[in-house]
């Protein structure tokens, strides 16, 4: 689901739009149920009023940007 943000400040209107899709794979049914794989997937776009803040150094001159993972939990 996409999240909008919208923040105001004295002279700018700083706006963020995020999407994540982040699926999860699992042995069993129960919520204890191990192994686990996660993974996801993020797309964030933003206007020139965030540029510089958002994403540390990857991202300082940019208004948009993807970032993956993936992790795996077990446990015994």
């Amino acid at each position: 689901m996409p999240v909008f943000v919208d923040a105001e400040s004295e002279d700018e209107t700083c706006t963020l739009h995020k999407f994540t899709i982040a699926p999860t794979i699992t042995v069993g049914s129960g919520f204890w149920a191990r192994p686990e794989l996660r993974a996801f997937v993020t797309y964030a776009s933003w206007n020139d009023e965030y540029e510089g803040r958002i994403g540390g150094t990857p991202f300082a001159d940019e208004t948009r940007g993807m970032i993956y993972d993936v992790q795996m939990e077990t446990w015994w």
